[in-house]
């Protein structure tokens, strides 16, 4: 039995091969030489469990065009473990929402702390009382901008490290330590990421774990893609024949 494919379906799948192969290979090194405010996402320390900060561009606490947000998560969480923002306004250290955690949280007092490469920062330790889960909050003010990072207390070293490398505009060497929950495999870290990017900066990611040979976190990119992009059939085919591409790389297929 032959299969008759037509123009569109036949330009589609030239554009997804071009786009397969055409992707700069030196791309994955440019990236990392950027400064973090230009990029979609990066690694928080450089030892330890591996936890990064992805750009969350519809986060409903920014308010102005200047205005930044991103989503920390880590290979052995199956939920973001924290948030940044870089925000020009002033914040409420106790009352701020949390992008982690949409009910009140008991706070207490107050106090100050210090953060390697920032310097004396305002903290804040909240409780859920139901769960009985502790959670932390930094904030410190450059310039017109706030820095707040806030997430799980048990995450406390990726929350230093996101803060600091938000403030300085550069990624923080440092270790995260933190206690082995859920997810421990690439391929299940790289599903949280690609749910927390917006379309085009999963395409990114997807295309940048290609390159460096990473196709097992590629493909899960890709099948993330491929189920949002069901209406274009361009962007459609593109994830598509991208993730058999990543698969059969890995001789799955």
């Amino acid at each position: 039995m032959s299969v008759k494919i037509g123009n569109a379906g036949r330009r589609a799948a030239t554009i997804a091969l071009f786009a397969a192969v055409a992707w700069p290979q030196g791309a994955s090194a440019a990236q990392s030489q950027l400064p973090l405010s230009t990029r979609n996402s990066f690694r928080l320390g450089d030892e330890g469990v591996l936890c990064t900060a992805q750009v969350k561009p519809t986060d409903q606490r920014l308010t102005g065009i200047f205005d930044r947000a991103y989503l920390l998560t880590c290979r052995d969480a199956a939920s973001p473990v924290g948030s940044v923002i870089a925000v020009r306004r002033t914040v409420d250290l106790a009352a701020e929402p949390s992008a982690i955690h949409p009910a009140a949280l008991t706070c207490g007092g107050e106090q100050s702390a210090t953060v390697e490469g920032v310097g004396a920062v305002r903290t804040l330790t909240c409780r859920d009382e139901a769960a009985r889960i502790d959670y932390r909050r930094y904030a410190v003010k450059r310039g017109k901008t706030l820095y707040l990072a806030e997430g799980l207390a048990g995450y406390d070293p990726a929350l230093r490290l996101a803060l600091a490398s938000v403030v300085t505009d550069r990624a923080q060497k440092g270790e995260v330590r933190v206690a082995v929950t859920e997810v421990s495999d690439a391929a299940a870290f790289a599903r949280i990421q690609a749910g927390s990017l917006d379309a085009a900066g999963a395409r990114i990611e997807a295309y940048y774990r290609n390159n460096s040979s990473r196709f097992a976190e590629s493909a899960e990119f890709f099948e993330n893609l491929a189920g949002r992009d069901r209406t274009d059939a361009g962007k459609f085919a593109e994830a598509l024949a991208n993730q058999g591409l990543q698969q059969s790389n890995l001789a799955i297929l």
